[in-house]
Protein backbone atom coordinates (compact mmCIF):
# COMPACT_ATOMS: atom_id res chain seq x y z
CA UNK A 1 0.00 0.00 0.00
CA UNK A 2 2.89 2.34 0.83
CA UNK A 3 4.23 1.95 -2.71
CA UNK A 4 0.78 2.80 -4.11
CA UNK A 5 0.61 5.96 -1.98
CA UNK A 6 4.17 6.95 -2.91
CA UNK A 7 3.42 6.53 -6.62
CA UNK A 8 0.21 8.55 -6.26
CA UNK A 9 1.98 11.29 -4.33
CA UNK A 10 4.70 11.52 -6.96
CA UNK A 11 2.10 11.81 -9.71
CA UNK A 12 0.29 14.60 -7.86
CA UNK A 13 3.50 16.48 -7.15
CA UNK A 14 4.12 16.54 -10.90
CA UNK A 15 0.75 18.31 -11.20
CA UNK A 16 1.70 20.88 -8.54
CA UNK A 17 -0.18 20.02 -5.42
CA UNK A 18 1.05 18.72 -2.13
CA UNK A 19 -0.10 15.32 -0.76
CA UNK A 20 0.37 16.70 2.77
CA UNK A 21 -2.43 19.19 2.10
CA UNK A 22 -4.68 16.26 1.22
CA UNK A 23 -3.91 14.52 4.50
CA UNK A 24 -4.44 17.74 6.45
CA UNK A 25 -7.87 18.27 4.88
CA UNK A 26 -8.97 14.70 5.55
CA UNK A 27 -7.86 14.94 9.18
CA UNK A 28 -9.50 18.34 9.67
CA UNK A 29 -6.31 20.30 10.19
CA UNK A 30 -7.03 22.56 7.19
CA UNK A 31 -10.16 23.82 5.50
CA UNK A 32 -10.56 23.13 1.80
CA UNK A 33 -10.66 26.84 1.00
CA UNK A 34 -7.11 27.21 2.40
CA UNK A 35 -5.69 25.21 -0.51
CA UNK A 36 -6.49 25.03 -4.18
CA UNK A 37 -6.49 21.58 -5.74
CA UNK A 38 -6.99 21.17 -9.48
CA UNK A 39 -8.34 17.88 -10.74
CA UNK A 40 -5.30 15.66 -11.31
CA UNK A 41 -5.22 12.80 -13.78
CA UNK A 42 -7.29 9.97 -12.30
CA UNK A 43 -5.22 6.97 -11.28
CA UNK A 44 -7.12 3.63 -11.40
CA UNK A 45 -7.79 2.07 -8.01
CA UNK A 46 -8.00 -1.53 -9.19
CA UNK A 47 -6.06 -3.46 -11.76
CA UNK A 48 -8.08 -4.30 -14.86
CA UNK A 49 -9.02 -7.95 -15.06
CA UNK A 50 -8.98 -8.25 -18.86
CA UNK A 51 -11.89 -8.93 -21.15
CA UNK A 52 -14.20 -11.79 -20.09
CA UNK A 53 -14.34 -14.78 -22.39
CA UNK A 54 -17.63 -16.03 -23.86
CA UNK A 55 -19.31 -18.81 -21.91
CA UNK A 56 -19.38 -22.01 -24.04
CA UNK A 57 -23.14 -22.53 -23.86
CA UNK A 58 -23.31 -24.33 -27.20
CA UNK A 59 -21.51 -27.37 -25.78
CA UNK A 60 -24.34 -28.04 -23.31
CA UNK A 61 -27.26 -30.49 -23.81
CA UNK A 62 -30.17 -28.92 -25.68
CA UNK A 63 -32.62 -28.84 -22.74
CA UNK A 64 -30.08 -27.10 -20.55
CA UNK A 65 -28.78 -24.85 -23.31
CA UNK A 66 -32.24 -23.71 -24.39
CA UNK A 67 -33.28 -22.88 -20.82
CA UNK A 68 -30.11 -20.84 -20.32
CA UNK A 69 -30.53 -18.89 -23.54
CA UNK A 70 -34.22 -18.20 -22.87
CA UNK A 71 -33.48 -16.99 -19.33
CA UNK A 72 -30.69 -14.77 -20.66
CA UNK A 73 -33.08 -13.33 -23.25
CA UNK A 74 -35.90 -12.59 -20.80
CA UNK A 75 -34.14 -11.83 -17.50
CA UNK A 76 -31.23 -10.18 -19.33
CA UNK A 77 -28.66 -11.26 -16.78
CA UNK A 78 -25.18 -11.89 -18.25
CA UNK A 79 -25.06 -15.20 -20.09
CA UNK A 80 -22.26 -16.57 -17.88
CA UNK A 81 -24.26 -15.88 -14.71
CA UNK A 82 -27.28 -17.69 -16.14
CA UNK A 83 -25.20 -20.63 -17.34
CA UNK A 84 -23.46 -21.03 -13.99
CA UNK A 85 -26.80 -20.92 -12.16
CA UNK A 86 -28.38 -23.63 -14.31
CA UNK A 87 -25.24 -25.78 -14.32
CA UNK A 88 -24.97 -25.52 -10.54
CA UNK A 89 -28.63 -26.49 -10.08
CA UNK A 90 -28.14 -29.51 -12.36
CA UNK A 91 -25.02 -30.54 -10.47
CA UNK A 92 -26.78 -30.22 -7.11
CA UNK A 93 -29.28 -32.91 -8.12
CA UNK A 94 -26.99 -35.10 -10.26
CA UNK A 95 -24.34 -35.47 -7.52
CA UNK A 96 -26.70 -37.62 -5.42
CA UNK A 97 -27.04 -40.22 -8.17
CA UNK A 98 -23.56 -40.73 -9.59
CA UNK A 99 -19.84 -40.68 -8.86
CA UNK A 100 -17.08 -40.81 -11.47
CA UNK A 101 -14.65 -43.76 -11.52
CA UNK A 102 -11.37 -43.46 -13.43
CA UNK A 103 -8.61 -46.06 -13.10
CA UNK A 104 -9.92 -47.18 -9.74
CA UNK A 105 -10.13 -43.64 -8.37
CA UNK A 106 -13.68 -42.84 -7.34
CA UNK A 107 -14.74 -39.22 -6.82
CA UNK A 108 -17.98 -37.32 -6.32
CA UNK A 109 -19.15 -35.26 -9.28
CA UNK A 110 -19.92 -32.36 -6.92
CA UNK A 111 -18.81 -28.91 -8.10
CA UNK A 112 -18.27 -25.55 -6.41
CA UNK A 113 -19.41 -22.63 -8.58
CA UNK A 114 -18.99 -18.89 -8.18
CA UNK A 115 -20.37 -16.06 -10.34
CA UNK A 116 -19.12 -12.49 -10.24
CA UNK A 117 -21.32 -9.54 -11.22
CA UNK A 118 -22.18 -6.07 -10.02
CA UNK A 119 -25.36 -5.29 -8.12
CA UNK A 120 -28.29 -4.95 -10.52
CA UNK A 121 -27.28 -7.84 -12.81
CA UNK A 122 -30.38 -9.82 -11.74
CA UNK A 123 -28.48 -12.59 -10.01
CA UNK A 124 -31.34 -13.36 -7.62
CA UNK A 125 -33.90 -13.55 -10.44
CA UNK A 126 -31.66 -15.93 -12.37
CA UNK A 127 -31.16 -18.24 -9.39
CA UNK A 128 -34.92 -18.28 -8.77
CA UNK A 129 -35.59 -19.81 -12.18
CA UNK A 130 -32.65 -22.23 -11.99
CA UNK A 131 -33.71 -23.58 -8.58
CA UNK A 132 -37.50 -23.62 -8.95
CA UNK A 133 -37.63 -27.45 -9.17
CA UNK A 134 -35.44 -27.88 -6.10
CA UNK A 135 -37.56 -25.51 -4.02
CA UNK A 136 -40.77 -27.22 -5.14
CA UNK A 137 -39.21 -30.55 -4.17
CA UNK A 138 -38.28 -29.21 -0.75
CA UNK A 139 -41.88 -28.08 -0.24
CA UNK A 140 -43.12 -31.53 -1.34
CA UNK A 141 -40.77 -33.30 1.09
CA UNK A 142 -41.79 -30.96 3.91
CA UNK A 143 -45.47 -31.70 3.33
CA UNK A 144 -44.77 -35.44 3.35
CA UNK A 145 -42.66 -35.24 6.49
CA UNK A 146 -45.05 -33.10 8.56
CA UNK A 147 -47.19 -35.98 9.92
CA UNK A 148 -44.05 -38.11 10.34
CA UNK A 149 -42.50 -35.47 12.58
CA UNK A 150 -45.71 -35.35 14.65
CA UNK A 151 -45.58 -39.11 15.15
CA UNK A 152 -41.87 -38.88 15.94
CA UNK A 153 -42.42 -36.28 18.66
CA UNK A 154 -45.12 -38.42 20.30
CA UNK A 155 -42.94 -41.53 20.14
CA UNK A 156 -39.93 -39.60 21.43
CA UNK A 157 -41.88 -38.29 24.42
CA UNK A 158 -43.09 -41.82 25.23
CA UNK A 159 -39.55 -43.17 24.92
CA UNK A 160 -38.08 -40.46 27.17
CA UNK A 161 -40.83 -41.07 29.75
CA UNK A 162 -40.04 -44.81 29.77
CA UNK A 163 -36.33 -44.10 30.06
CA UNK A 164 -36.85 -41.72 33.00
CA UNK A 165 -39.02 -44.34 34.66
CA UNK A 166 -36.28 -46.98 34.40
CA UNK A 167 -33.65 -44.58 35.71
CA UNK A 168 -35.81 -43.71 38.74
CA UNK A 169 -37.18 -47.22 39.48
CA UNK A 170 -35.71 -48.63 42.70
CA UNK A 171 -36.52 -52.21 41.79
CA UNK A 172 -33.24 -52.36 39.85
CA UNK A 173 -30.72 -53.30 42.51
CA UNK A 174 -27.58 -53.00 40.37
CA UNK A 175 -26.40 -50.82 37.52
CA UNK A 176 -26.21 -53.90 35.33
CA UNK A 177 -29.94 -54.60 35.82
CA UNK A 178 -30.74 -50.98 34.98
CA UNK A 179 -28.55 -51.07 31.86
CA UNK A 180 -30.26 -54.27 30.71
CA UNK A 181 -33.67 -52.61 31.08
CA UNK A 182 -32.49 -49.57 29.11
CA UNK A 183 -31.13 -51.79 26.35
CA UNK A 184 -34.50 -53.52 26.09
CA UNK A 185 -36.26 -50.28 25.12
CA UNK A 186 -33.60 -49.58 22.48
CA UNK A 187 -32.26 -46.25 21.22
CA UNK A 188 -35.59 -44.57 20.68
CA UNK A 189 -37.55 -43.68 17.54
CA UNK A 190 -35.69 -42.67 14.40
CA UNK A 191 -35.99 -39.03 13.39
CA UNK A 192 -37.62 -38.49 9.97
CA UNK A 193 -35.53 -37.08 7.14
CA UNK A 194 -35.53 -33.29 6.93
CA UNK A 195 -36.76 -31.64 3.73
CA UNK A 196 -33.94 -29.09 3.60
CA UNK A 197 -31.52 -29.24 0.67
CA UNK A 198 -30.58 -25.58 0.13
CA UNK A 199 -28.84 -23.28 2.58
CA UNK A 200 -27.46 -19.77 2.03
CA UNK A 201 -24.98 -18.93 4.80
CA UNK A 202 -24.37 -21.87 7.16
CA UNK A 203 -21.79 -22.33 9.88
CA UNK A 204 -19.74 -25.52 9.81
CA UNK A 205 -22.00 -27.03 12.47
CA UNK A 206 -25.17 -26.00 10.63
CA UNK A 207 -23.86 -27.59 7.42
CA UNK A 208 -23.03 -30.77 9.31
CA UNK A 209 -26.55 -30.81 10.77
CA UNK A 210 -28.10 -30.25 7.34
CA UNK A 211 -26.22 -33.20 5.85
CA UNK A 212 -26.92 -35.35 8.91
CA UNK A 213 -30.68 -34.70 9.01
CA UNK A 214 -31.47 -34.15 5.32
CA UNK A 215 -31.70 -36.46 2.30
CA UNK A 216 -27.92 -36.95 2.13
CA UNK A 217 -27.04 -34.14 -0.28
CA UNK A 218 -27.17 -30.36 0.02
CA UNK A 219 -25.90 -27.13 -1.49
CA UNK A 220 -24.93 -23.62 -0.48
CA UNK A 221 -26.74 -21.39 -2.98
CA UNK A 222 -26.81 -17.64 -2.46
CA UNK A 223 -27.06 -14.58 -4.68
CA UNK A 224 -25.66 -12.54 -1.77
CA UNK A 225 -22.24 -14.11 -1.34
CA UNK A 226 -21.12 -11.20 0.83
CA UNK A 227 -23.28 -12.53 3.64
CA UNK A 228 -21.44 -15.83 3.52
CA UNK A 229 -17.97 -14.29 3.24
CA UNK A 230 -18.77 -11.77 5.96
CA UNK A 231 -20.60 -14.24 8.19
CA UNK A 232 -19.66 -16.29 11.23
CA UNK A 233 -18.23 -19.24 9.27
CA UNK A 234 -15.66 -17.05 7.50
CA UNK A 235 -14.38 -15.17 10.51
CA UNK A 236 -10.64 -15.55 10.95
CA UNK A 237 -11.02 -18.00 13.83
CA UNK A 238 -13.52 -20.19 11.92
CA UNK A 239 -12.43 -19.86 8.30
CA UNK A 240 -9.92 -22.70 8.13
CA UNK A 241 -12.32 -25.22 9.67
CA UNK A 242 -15.16 -24.17 7.35
CA UNK A 243 -13.11 -24.16 4.16
CA UNK A 244 -11.43 -27.45 5.04
CA UNK A 245 -14.90 -28.97 5.51
CA UNK A 246 -16.03 -27.73 2.08
CA UNK A 247 -12.87 -29.02 0.42
CA UNK A 248 -13.24 -32.38 2.16
CA UNK A 249 -16.82 -32.69 0.94
CA UNK A 250 -15.65 -31.90 -2.61
CA UNK A 251 -13.09 -34.70 -2.24
CA UNK A 252 -15.75 -37.10 -0.92
CA UNK A 253 -14.12 -37.56 2.48
CA UNK A 254 -16.17 -38.64 5.51
CA UNK A 255 -17.03 -35.70 7.72
CA UNK A 256 -15.59 -35.72 11.23
CA UNK A 257 -17.50 -33.98 13.98
CA UNK A 258 -16.34 -33.63 17.57
CA UNK A 259 -18.84 -32.37 20.12
CA UNK A 260 -18.46 -32.05 23.84
CA UNK A 261 -20.35 -34.90 25.50
CA UNK A 262 -20.97 -36.76 22.22
CA UNK A 263 -17.41 -37.64 21.31
CA UNK A 264 -16.29 -37.89 17.68
CA UNK A 265 -18.50 -39.18 14.91
CA UNK A 266 -18.00 -39.76 11.19
CA UNK A 267 -20.62 -39.08 8.57
CA UNK A 268 -20.20 -40.95 5.30
CA UNK A 269 -21.88 -40.93 1.93
CA UNK A 270 -22.82 -37.24 1.74
CA UNK A 271 -22.69 -34.99 -1.31
CA UNK A 272 -22.37 -31.22 -1.35
CA UNK A 273 -22.27 -28.54 -4.06
CA UNK A 274 -22.20 -24.76 -4.05
CA UNK A 275 -22.98 -21.66 -6.07
CA UNK A 276 -22.18 -18.27 -4.54
CA UNK A 277 -22.67 -15.00 -6.40
CA UNK A 278 -20.34 -12.14 -5.57
CA UNK A 279 -19.83 -8.51 -6.45
CA UNK A 280 -16.42 -7.82 -8.04
CA UNK A 281 -14.83 -6.23 -4.97
CA UNK A 282 -15.76 -9.31 -2.92
CA UNK A 283 -14.38 -11.60 -5.61
CA UNK A 284 -11.10 -9.72 -5.42
CA UNK A 285 -11.03 -10.27 -1.68
CA UNK A 286 -11.80 -13.96 -2.17
CA UNK A 287 -9.12 -14.55 -4.79
CA UNK A 288 -6.59 -12.51 -2.78
CA UNK A 289 -7.05 -14.69 0.32
CA UNK A 290 -3.77 -16.51 0.87
CA UNK A 291 -5.35 -19.08 3.18
CA UNK A 292 -7.94 -20.07 0.56
CA UNK A 293 -5.21 -20.29 -2.05
CA UNK A 294 -2.86 -22.44 0.03
CA UNK A 295 -5.61 -24.69 1.35
CA UNK A 296 -6.69 -25.49 -2.21
CA UNK A 297 -10.21 -24.09 -2.02
CA UNK A 298 -9.73 -21.70 -4.96
CA UNK A 299 -8.40 -24.56 -7.10
CA UNK A 300 -11.76 -26.30 -6.58
CA UNK A 301 -13.78 -23.22 -7.58
CA UNK A 302 -15.43 -22.85 -11.01
CA UNK A 303 -15.78 -19.08 -11.35
CA UNK A 304 -17.03 -16.85 -14.12
CA UNK A 305 -17.15 -13.05 -14.30
CA UNK A 306 -19.01 -11.98 -17.46
CA UNK A 307 -19.46 -8.45 -18.74
CA UNK A 308 -22.51 -6.44 -17.75
CA UNK A 309 -25.58 -6.40 -19.98
CA UNK A 310 -27.91 -3.55 -20.93
CA UNK A 311 -31.40 -4.18 -19.52
CA UNK A 312 -34.76 -3.48 -21.14
CA UNK A 313 -38.19 -4.19 -19.73
CA UNK A 314 -39.54 -7.61 -20.72
CA UNK A 315 -43.21 -8.57 -20.36
CA UNK A 316 -42.55 -12.27 -21.02
CA UNK A 317 -43.63 -14.82 -18.38
CA UNK A 318 -40.47 -16.91 -18.33
CA UNK A 319 -41.98 -19.69 -16.23
CA UNK A 320 -44.52 -20.36 -19.01
CA UNK A 321 -41.92 -20.70 -21.77
CA UNK A 322 -41.43 -24.18 -23.30
CA UNK A 323 -37.68 -23.96 -22.65
CA UNK A 324 -38.05 -23.41 -18.92
CA UNK A 325 -40.87 -25.95 -18.63
CA UNK A 326 -38.63 -28.58 -20.24
CA UNK A 327 -35.80 -27.80 -17.80
CA UNK A 328 -38.12 -27.80 -14.77
CA UNK A 329 -39.65 -31.11 -15.84
CA UNK A 330 -36.24 -32.72 -16.32
CA UNK A 331 -35.02 -31.50 -12.94
CA UNK A 332 -38.28 -32.66 -11.35
CA UNK A 333 -37.84 -36.14 -12.79
CA UNK A 334 -34.31 -36.36 -11.40
CA UNK A 335 -35.45 -35.18 -7.98
CA UNK A 336 -38.22 -37.78 -7.79
CA UNK A 337 -35.94 -40.70 -8.61
CA UNK A 338 -35.17 -42.95 -5.60
CA UNK A 339 -31.92 -42.02 -3.91
CA UNK A 340 -29.19 -44.70 -3.72
CA UNK A 341 -29.31 -45.14 0.08
CA UNK A 342 -27.03 -47.68 1.77
CA UNK A 343 -29.12 -50.48 3.31
CA UNK A 344 -29.66 -50.06 7.03
CA UNK A 345 -28.97 -46.30 7.03
CA UNK A 346 -31.26 -43.28 6.98
CA UNK A 347 -29.51 -41.18 4.38
CA UNK A 348 -26.02 -42.48 3.59
CA UNK A 349 -25.69 -42.23 -0.18
CA UNK A 350 -23.93 -44.75 -2.39
CA UNK A 351 -24.13 -43.23 -5.88
CA UNK A 352 -23.43 -45.55 -8.78
CA UNK A 353 -20.04 -45.26 -10.47
CA UNK A 354 -19.99 -43.69 -13.92
CA UNK A 355 -17.03 -44.49 -16.16
CA UNK A 356 -15.55 -42.88 -19.24
CA UNK A 357 -15.95 -44.75 -22.50
CA UNK A 358 -12.75 -45.71 -24.32
CA UNK A 359 -12.50 -42.52 -26.37
CA UNK A 360 -13.41 -40.27 -23.44
CA UNK A 361 -10.76 -42.06 -21.38
CA UNK A 362 -8.07 -41.19 -23.95
CA UNK A 363 -9.30 -37.60 -23.97
CA UNK A 364 -9.12 -37.53 -20.17
CA UNK A 365 -5.49 -38.65 -20.26
CA UNK A 366 -4.69 -36.12 -23.00
CA UNK A 367 -6.34 -33.30 -21.01
CA UNK A 368 -4.28 -34.25 -17.95
CA UNK A 369 -1.04 -34.17 -19.95
CA UNK A 370 -1.88 -30.88 -21.67
CA UNK A 371 -2.65 -29.21 -18.36
CA UNK A 372 0.57 -30.52 -16.84
CA UNK A 373 2.46 -28.65 -19.57
CA UNK A 374 0.38 -25.50 -19.18
CA UNK A 375 0.97 -25.31 -15.42
CA UNK A 376 4.73 -25.47 -15.85
CA UNK A 377 6.82 -22.35 -15.21
CA UNK A 378 6.66 -21.31 -18.87
CA UNK A 379 3.03 -22.41 -19.36
CA UNK A 380 -0.06 -20.25 -19.82
CA UNK A 381 -1.65 -21.54 -16.61
CA UNK A 382 1.36 -21.27 -14.31
CA UNK A 383 -0.29 -18.51 -12.27
CA UNK A 384 -3.30 -20.80 -11.63
CA UNK A 385 -1.33 -24.05 -11.57
CA UNK A 386 -3.29 -25.41 -8.59
CA UNK A 387 -6.49 -25.13 -10.64
CA UNK A 388 -4.77 -26.59 -13.71
CA UNK A 389 -3.65 -29.59 -11.66
CA UNK A 390 -7.31 -30.41 -11.04
CA UNK A 391 -8.55 -29.42 -14.50
CA UNK A 392 -8.95 -32.95 -15.89
CA UNK A 393 -10.96 -33.92 -12.78
CA UNK A 394 -13.11 -30.79 -13.13
CA UNK A 395 -13.79 -31.82 -16.74
CA UNK A 396 -14.82 -35.33 -15.63
CA UNK A 397 -17.17 -33.96 -12.96
CA UNK A 398 -18.79 -31.48 -15.33
CA UNK A 399 -19.14 -34.08 -18.09
CA UNK A 400 -20.68 -36.55 -15.64
CA UNK A 401 -23.18 -33.90 -14.55
CA UNK A 402 -24.19 -33.35 -18.18
CA UNK A 403 -24.44 -37.12 -18.77
CA UNK A 404 -26.74 -37.65 -15.77
CA UNK A 405 -28.81 -34.62 -16.74
CA UNK A 406 -29.39 -36.16 -20.17
CA UNK A 407 -30.04 -39.70 -18.93
CA UNK A 408 -30.38 -40.53 -15.26
CA UNK A 409 -29.48 -44.22 -15.55
CA UNK A 410 -26.44 -43.75 -17.79
CA UNK A 411 -23.34 -45.76 -16.95
CA UNK A 412 -20.81 -44.22 -19.34
CA UNK A 413 -19.65 -40.71 -20.20
CA UNK A 414 -19.11 -40.57 -23.95
CA UNK A 415 -16.46 -38.62 -25.81
CA UNK A 416 -18.78 -35.82 -26.95
CA UNK A 417 -19.93 -35.15 -23.39
CA UNK A 418 -16.37 -35.23 -22.06
CA UNK A 419 -15.31 -32.73 -24.72
CA UNK A 420 -18.09 -30.45 -23.43
CA UNK A 421 -16.60 -30.80 -19.94
CA UNK A 422 -13.20 -29.81 -21.34
CA UNK A 423 -14.66 -26.72 -23.05
CA UNK A 424 -16.19 -25.64 -19.75
CA UNK A 425 -12.90 -26.18 -17.91
CA UNK A 426 -11.03 -24.10 -20.49
CA UNK A 427 -13.46 -21.25 -19.82
CA UNK A 428 -13.09 -21.54 -16.05
CA UNK A 429 -9.28 -21.70 -16.32
CA UNK A 430 -9.27 -18.46 -18.34
CA UNK A 431 -11.58 -16.83 -15.80
CA UNK A 432 -9.30 -17.96 -12.96
CA UNK A 433 -6.41 -16.27 -14.77
CA UNK A 434 -8.40 -13.04 -15.12
CA UNK A 435 -9.65 -13.02 -11.55
CA UNK A 436 -6.28 -13.96 -10.10
CA UNK A 437 -4.60 -11.28 -12.20
CA UNK A 438 -6.91 -8.64 -10.74
CA UNK A 439 -6.81 -9.89 -7.16
CA UNK A 440 -3.51 -8.46 -5.92
CA UNK A 441 -5.17 -5.37 -4.45
CA UNK A 442 -4.63 -3.85 -1.04
CA UNK A 443 -7.75 -3.88 1.21
CA UNK A 444 -7.57 -0.09 1.49
CA UNK A 445 -7.94 0.23 -2.28
CA UNK A 446 -10.83 -2.24 -2.30
CA UNK A 447 -12.66 -0.22 0.35
CA UNK A 448 -12.01 3.01 -1.57
CA UNK A 449 -13.42 1.42 -4.73
CA UNK A 450 -16.52 0.39 -2.77
CA UNK A 451 -17.05 3.97 -1.58
CA UNK A 452 -16.43 5.36 -5.07
CA UNK A 453 -19.05 3.06 -6.61
CA UNK A 454 -21.57 4.15 -3.96
CA UNK A 455 -20.92 7.85 -4.62
CA UNK A 456 -21.29 7.33 -8.36
CA UNK A 457 -24.60 5.55 -7.92
CA UNK A 458 -26.24 8.31 -5.87
CA UNK A 459 -24.60 11.36 -7.51
CA UNK A 460 -27.22 11.68 -10.24
CA UNK A 461 -29.96 12.13 -7.62
CA UNK A 462 -28.28 14.12 -4.85
CA UNK A 463 -25.44 15.93 -6.61
CA UNK A 464 -21.67 15.56 -6.63
CA UNK A 465 -20.96 16.94 -3.15
CA UNK A 466 -20.92 14.50 -0.22
CA UNK A 467 -20.79 15.41 3.44
CA UNK A 468 -18.67 13.25 5.69
CA UNK A 469 -21.62 12.49 7.97
CA UNK A 470 -23.78 11.46 4.98
CA UNK A 471 -21.20 8.88 3.91
CA UNK A 472 -21.07 7.47 7.43
CA UNK A 473 -24.86 7.26 7.68
CA UNK A 474 -25.79 6.04 4.20
CA UNK A 475 -22.59 4.69 2.67
CA UNK A 476 -21.55 1.04 2.31
CA UNK A 477 -22.01 -1.08 5.43
CA UNK A 478 -18.30 -1.84 5.49
CA UNK A 479 -17.52 1.89 5.94
CA UNK A 480 -19.99 3.05 8.57
CA UNK A 481 -17.39 4.66 10.87
CA UNK A 482 -15.75 8.06 10.65
CA UNK A 483 -12.27 6.54 10.55
CA UNK A 484 -13.16 4.11 7.74
CA UNK A 485 -14.74 6.85 5.61
CA UNK A 486 -11.79 9.18 6.18
CA UNK A 487 -9.29 6.51 5.17
CA UNK A 488 -11.17 5.73 1.95
CA UNK A 489 -11.64 9.41 1.12
CA UNK A 490 -7.89 9.93 1.49
CA UNK A 491 -7.24 7.15 -1.04
CA UNK A 492 -9.80 8.65 -3.45
CA UNK A 493 -8.17 12.07 -3.08
CA UNK A 494 -4.77 10.61 -3.82
CA UNK A 495 -6.12 8.92 -6.95
CA UNK A 496 -7.94 11.99 -8.22
CA UNK A 497 -11.54 10.83 -7.88
CA UNK A 498 -12.67 13.37 -5.23
CA UNK A 499 -11.46 16.70 -3.91
CA UNK A 500 -12.41 18.88 -0.95
CA UNK A 501 -15.61 20.87 -1.49
CA UNK A 502 -14.99 24.64 -1.33
CA UNK A 503 -15.66 26.17 2.06
CA UNK A 504 -16.31 22.98 3.98
CA UNK A 505 -13.58 20.92 5.61
CA UNK A 506 -15.80 17.82 5.87
CA UNK A 507 -17.42 17.65 2.42
CA UNK A 508 -16.06 16.12 -0.75
CA UNK A 509 -16.72 16.78 -4.42
CA UNK A 510 -16.91 13.78 -6.76
CA UNK A 511 -15.09 14.09 -10.06
CA UNK A 512 -17.93 14.77 -12.61
CA UNK A 513 -16.23 13.25 -15.63
CA UNK A 514 -16.02 9.89 -13.84
CA UNK A 515 -19.68 9.67 -12.84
Amino acid sequence: MQNMITDSARAMQEQSFDPKDISDVVKGRKRAKEISLPWPEALPLLRAAGEPGPFPVDCLPSTLRNAIRKTHEVVQAPLGIVANSFLAASNLVAQAHADILVDGRRSPISCLFSSVAESGERKTETDKHALVSVKLHEAHLEQQARPQFGEFRDAQEAYEAERRKILADKKYKTQGERTTALNQIGEGPQKPISANILVSEPTTEALFQLLNDGPGYAGIFTSEGGRLLGGYAMRDENKLNFITTLSGLWDGDPIDRSRKGDGTSKMRGRRFSMHIMLQPYLAQTLFADELLQRQGFLARLLATAPASTIKKYSAVDLSASPEIKAFVNRMGSMLLEPLPIVAGTRNQLEPRALQLDSVAKRLYAAKHDDLQKEKALDGKLYRVREFAAKGHDHAARLASTLAVFQKSDCSLVDAETFIAGCELVDHYAYEQLRLTGAQAVEPALQRAELLLQFMRRVASERGYTFEHRYLIQYGPNELRTSRAVAASIEVLLQHGFVRPAPGDKKSWELRPDNV
